[in-house]
């Protein structure tokens, strides 16, 4: 037998004077009426208030004027009574059906409780990120952890997305070098030792010149010399012969030289420039090729990983069971069978609110509706066949001023019941053959 209230007596809570309502097991969903401010709230109030003890009760639980209130909560397994006192203190008790007490009261209806003000009409207007929170929060499920972790690949991965564009970008303007080139640059300070060898060789036949021009020019003093002065003409001939002998010498010396190939050597040089150019371009081009695959396969990586996290995550909320089949969630908020909650018919996230609202109290299967004038027939019939699906009691409050709907509670008292009404007239209409 689950666990639901069977008759609430209370009096002085709020704006209520007293009232006695029994609940039938074959009545799963209690409807409260009246006008506003009659004390229609005060009655799920005092549900909760007895359970959930000073933490659940406002500062004044008291009906004005009134110096203490009670409520008397059967639930089957064991009757709870609570009574608030006008110095803010308030007594529990909690019997078994043989009478015997519970040392430790509060403690026994914690264990028992879930989310008591979870009203499934309030979940459905939360944003989707709150709605999510909620679900996770009533099944039990941490993922916190993995949403940490699922954002750190996730801002890692879209750097990484911008290195893998940029490499991508200098790859565009790299130009891979065409036809054969060398792996390995041309040492050019060879070619530019033979240069330098060259110069001084080039240097050395034009000084040898030089002096060849300058002994032709001595020559020719010399003769002027033989010619005005004949009393030396023996000695300047003597050494005139000298000088032709030394000046054949450096005649055969010209003749025997063969001067190096200097331009041939600078083309050598352009050359091989050229080639270190190619050298270096291909490998960067190479390089710029080996960062792109490096940030593609780091980014390869993350996206696993993300999808391990993606993974983990649905093993846990697989393990821990979603209340209704067809629920799930994705990062921004709640789904239904692949929909966002925000775009599902409003019978489906009525459906989905109220197996929330299930899932929040396993024990106590109690639900609150507190604007329950916003169902209509059709959602009414939603709401009572899930409660009677599940075994759960739905309480639910409506405006409604005529006095012939669900129990009607005028000024803080029952002013009438109509629920056996109701259920003959249904019953009746169930058994009205068609056509009759």
């Amino acid at each position: 037998m689950s666990l639901r209230v069977v008759r609430l007596q209370a009096e002085n809570v709020k704006r209520l004077r007293a009232v006695d309502i029994s609940v039938g097991e074959d009545e799963p969903v209690v409807v409260l009426t009246g006008k506003n401010a009659a004390g229609k709230s005060s009655v799920l109030d005092a549900i909760w208030y007895a359970l959930g003890g000073k933490g659940a009760a406002p500062s004044k639980p008291i009906r004005e004027g009134k110096q203490s209130a009670s409520v008397i909560l059967n639930l089957g397994k064991f009757v709870v009574e609570r009574r608030f006192l006008s110095d803010d203190r308030s007594r529990l008790e909690v019997r078994a059906p043989d009478g015997a007490t519970y040392q430790s009261p509060q403690t026994l209806l914690d264990s028992l409780l879930g989310e008591l003000t979870f009203d499934p009409l309030e979940f459905a207007r939360q944003d989707r990120k709150r709605q999510r929170e909620t679900l996770l929060r009533v099944m039990g499920v941490v993922v916190d952890d993995l949403d940490a972790r699922r954002k750190e690949l996730f801002d890692e991965r879209i750097v990484v997305g911008r290195e893998v564009r940029a490499a991508k970008i200098l790859l565009d303007e790299q130009e891979q070098p065409k036809g054969e080139v060398p792996d390995v640059e041309v040492d050019v300070s060879g070619v530019h030792a033979r240069i330098t060898d060259a110069k001084l060789a080039v240097r050395g036949q034009e000084q040898t010149i030089e002096r060849k021009d300058s002994l032709m020019r001595r020559r020719q003093e010399i003769a002027e010399e033989i010619e005005n002065l004949d009393r030396r003409r023996n000695e300047l001939v003597a050494r005139m012969e000298d000088q032709e002998v030394a000046a054949r010498t450096l005649d055969a010396q010209i003749v025997a030289h063969v001067p190096p190939d200097l331009a041939g050597l600078e083309a050598e040089l352009v050359a091989a420039a050229e080639t270190n150019d190619l050298v270096q371009r291909r490998r960067g081009f190479r390089k710029q090729l080996d960062r792109l695959h490096r940030t593609e396969a780091t980014w390869d990586e993350l996206t696993k990983q993300i999808a391990l996290v993606e993974t983990e995550k649905e093993a846990r909320l697989a393990r821990a069971g979603l209340p209704l089949s067809g629920l799930g969630l994705d990062d921004e908020g709640v789904t239904y069978n692949g929909l966002p909650f925000e775009q599902l018919s409003s019978a489906e996230q009525l459906r989905v609110s109220m197996a929330t609202a299930m899932a929040a109290n396993p024990e106590l299967r109690v639900i609150r509706i507190s604007d329950g004038s916003l169902l209509d027939s059709t959602s009414m019939e939603i709401v009572r066949q899930m409660a009677i699906d599940g075994d759960w009691q739905i309480w639910v409050e409506r405006v409604d001023e005529t006095g012939r709907v669900g129990v009607y509670i005028e000024d803080g008292e029952i002013a009438a019941d109509n629920r056996g009404v109701e259920k003959r007239s249904q019953e009746g209409a169930e058994g009205l053959a068609p056509g009759a």
